[in-house]
């Protein structure tokens, strides 16, 4: 049986770099397949999550994971490592609560099952953190400032009802950014500077995994080591 905690790792991986697929299989049977990518740099992370979602899903049937290439926004070739699995019993409820017409949703009951271990997740699939330079007139450098980004990808109002769960259930204030692709497309995602920053980390540090500490290396204050 799954337990509370399996269900929100789940929720977690899916809203994530996670996705279930619905499939039919002659209009009657129904099938759900996890599928997860990370790219080739990230394969400890890779691991781990898979090994995580190997004891929640383990069913007769087996697990793959293989070396793919994909493209991503930019266009540039990535070597990857892919999992995959089939669960009915398991990913059924997932689907049903992520999912409406086959599209992943960020209603507040999905995000609700977050917890900081969700979040991190969340953020090292999805998140990355920038530090800001600063030049004295000496010409010496340092950070003076960094930016977490939550590549959500989604539309404003779907935003807006992550932007209010956060400062509702966390007291995390994130700022909405509009950006638009190569080929125009418009899209937005979230960002948010040190103060806020700081206070999110703080939730979701204990539970980054060691290959992933890049994403929460704070440098403001620090001297630039060219």
């Amino acid at each position: 049986m799954m337990t509370k905690q399996d269900k929100q790792f789940l929720v977690a991986c899916t809203l994530g770099d996670g996705c279930i697929n619905k499939r039919f299989i002659k209009d009657k049977y129904v099938s759900y397949r996890f599928l997860m990518k990370h790219s080739e740099k990230q394969k400890d992370y890779f691991m781990w999550k898979a090994k995580k979602l190997e004891d929640i899903l383990s069913v007769k049937s087996p697990r793959k994971i293989f070396h793919c290439i994909y493209k991503n926004s930019g266009r540039s070739k990535i070597n990857a490592f892919q999992y995959e699995k089939v669960s009915i019993k398991k990913l059924k409820p997932i689907y049903n609560l992520c999912y409406r017409n086959n599209k992943k949703i960020f209603s507040k009951q999905v995000l609700n099952f977050l917890t900081p271990q969700g979040l991190a997740i969340w953020y090292m699939d999805d998140g990355s953190l920038y530090n800001a330079k600063h030049i004295r007139k000496d010409g010496s450098q340092y950070y003076s400032k960094m930016r977490l980004i939550l590549n959500t990808y989604l539309s404003y109002e779907e935003n807006e009802i992550i932007q209010k769960y956060f400062i509702e259930k966390w007291n995390i204030k994130w700022s909405i950014h509009k950006n638009s692709t190569d080929t125009g497309k418009i899209f937005y995602r979230l960002s948010m500077g040190t103060k806020e920053g700081r206070k999110f980390i703080k939730i979701i540090s204990p539970f980054i995994h060691k290959s992933m500490l890049y994403k929460i290396e704070e440098k403001v204050g620090q001297k630039v080591i060219k």
